[in-house]
């Protein structure tokens, strides 16, 4: 909507800011244009609380991992908070999204992505791997343990056939 209108950003002096000169300041008629947008698709406008804005973006990355995991892609769970961290600037404190979902818990990312999923469609579908791991009660880094454990076996495995 705000490329169609022409609103670049700083460079056309209008994006979801009006510029003057390098100072960003509220514009009125885009807060009417975002209105009359959400009545013509029926979408009801509300203030959104911050846990739900950190839910909705921390949780899909978690639903991402999983699937990278559950594909092959990556081995552990901590391969790719060190990504998260390292390479895309996730809050190092926080550990990574697949950490941050261990602290809360995957039964509750879960069931917070059901209900996304439920309120905005199968764009929230949660993994199957994020699924069993939060029906039995496990967590990332314990999968992540167990992975290394079987590694562990198979490599004595290895070492006493050759």
């Amino acid at each position: 909507m705000l490329y169609a209108l022409g609103r670049l950003g700083q460079k056309t002096g209008a994006g979801w800011s009006r510029y003057n000169g390098r100072n960003a300041e509220p514009d009125p008629r885009l807060e009417d244009l975002i209105g009359r947008a959400a009545r013509k698709n029926g979408t009801p406008q509300r203030s959104i609380p911050a846990e739900e804005i950190v839910e909705r973006t921390i949780y899909v990355l978690v639903n991402e991992g999983a699937r990278i995991l559950e594909e092959g892609h990556a081995l552990r769970a901590s391969d790719i908070d060190l990504v998260y961290v390292n390479g895309y600037g996730f809050p190092a404190p926080r550990g990574g999204p697949m950490h941050f979902a261990d602290e809360v818990g995957l039964d509750l990312v879960h069931r917070r992505s059901v209900g996304l999923r439920n309120k905005h469609g199968a764009n929230w579908e949660p993994n199957e791997l994020l699924a069993r791991l939060a029906e039995s009660g496990r967590s990332f880094g314990k999968w992540d343990a167990a992975l290394s454990s079987r590694r562990t076996a198979a490599d004595d495995a290895h070492t006493n056939h050759a």
